[in-house]
């Protein structure tokens, strides 16, 4: 176990500019990376298997994930990752601003992400659940999220947030979510608030309150529908899509959400919010 200390430094054009594996105490604060927004695979800040970790005042701009969190199966020897916060960030990315997943073999939990701004992403948060780790206790809130679609070579469909856990192999389900809060957000771009378990693995004790979101268009891509991959299954639900859609959920909490749909989006939208298989409280 090792512990991490980057403070006030500059990265430019690295395709893995800080990759964690098995460390404790780690803290990056102040830290500038400003990645090709063109290069495949090119992450900002990647924990794996970490604990105790603090991401503090950052810039960020990356190809891929600016932020991500992982629990590889090369190294899953070394456990979950756990007590993770991050926080004053700005972080613009071609992928996914922060994340969770798609590496995910072990648990996920204790994770806090507040007060950052996310622009021009093609999503803003995404946890990927695609193997047998869990996610539990994520508290986000207080969120500035721009986002607009890119090619189709991107995962993604401009989502402020997509939240899903889909079996990336027939023969491994894919890990629980549960005990997720997502307050105070304010959402413009062109895809939906998607969060989604499964049917026979629900995500529990979700909370959204005080959240906000715009659809326009602002980018020369067409609206896609959903994008799922990676997945055993098939890569995309093609057509219309939901404001804020929860599927598969149960103990959702919900307070204070509102859609609104710009006029050059409404052909591409079905409704404004829709909970389908979802337990709502009253």
């Amino acid at each position: 176990m090792y512990s991490l200390l980057l403070s006030e430094s500059i990265i430019l054009q690295s395709k893995k500019c800080c990759v964690c594996i098995f460390c404790e105490e780690v803290d990056i604060h102040s830290v500038r990376i400003l990645n090709n927004r063109m290069m495949a695979n090119c992450d900002g800040i990647d924990p794996d298997h970490c604990k105790h970790v603090r991401i503090t005042n950052c810039h960020i701009e990356a190809a891929d994930d600016c932020i991500v969190l992982k629990t590889t199966e090369a190294n899953s020897q070394y456990g979950d990752c756990e007590d993770i916060l991050i926080s004053n960030c700005t972080l613009a990315s071609t992928s996914a601003a922060i994340k969770i997943g798609t590496e995910s073999v072990n648990d996920f939990r204790n994770i806090v992400v507040t007060g950052c701004s996310i622009y021009d992403a093609n999503r803003g948060i995404s946890f990927q659940l695609r193997d047998q780790g869990n996610i539990e206790n994520v508290l986000i809130s207080n969120y500035m999220i721009q986002t607009r679609n890119s090619s189709e070579c991107w995962w993604g469909c401009a989502e402020p947030v997509n939240i899903t856990t889909i079996n990336r192999r027939d023969d491994i389900p894919s890990g629980k979510i549960r005990g997720l809060s997502l307050t105070n957000l304010r959402c413009i771009g062109e895809g939906s608030i998607y969060i989604a378990g499964k049917d026979s693995s629900p995500i529990e004790d979700l909370t959204l309150d005080n959240i906000r979101l715009t659809l326009e268009k602002n980018s020369k891509y067409p609206i896609k529908g959903y994008d799922f991959r990676p997945c055993s299954g098939p890569s995309f639900q093609e057509g219309k899509i939901h404001g804020i859609y929860v599927k598969n959920a149960k103990d959702v909490t919900v307070r204070n959400i509102k859609v609104t749909v710009q006029e050059e989006m409404q052909e591409w939208v079905d409704r404004d919010i829709c909970f389908e298989n979802a337990v709502v409280n009253k």
